[in-house]
């Protein structure tokens, strides 16, 4: 939906920013989305937020995981590769991630 949005409105800059266990999957679901919409004119950058402590106790973002942030990475690297190999949600691969810094300069 971001993306759509951006397209519509010719906005040229994005910044994602999301938690920081899920920062690496937000990023990755944007460029997915870029990949799928062929938005070339669209960059996308990923902005870490605030300074947060990785040993306090969080709620995942679909209410159904708690754990420290710290424990919470591992999930999100595991999802992130199994959405890359089931393509639900589809995301890209670490290669196209990588070739679209590349291209964004």
């Amino acid at each position: 939906g971001l993306v759509k949005f951006c397209m519509k409105q010719e906005i040229k800059d994005v910044c994602i920013t999301a938690p920081p266990f899920h920062q690496v999957r937000a990023f990755i679901s944007g460029v997915s989305a870029l990949s799928d919409l062929n938005a070339n004119s669209l960059n996308l950058y990923n902005g870490p937020g605030n300074l947060v402590d990785w040993n306090e106790e969080v709620i995942h973002s679909q209410g159904k995981t708690k754990g420290k942030r710290r424990e919470l990475i591992k999930g999100e690297l595991e999802r992130i590769l199994r959405y890359q190999k089931s393509g639900n949600p589809p995301l890209v691969s670490f290669d196209i991630v990588i070739e679209y810094l590349n291209q964004r300069g």
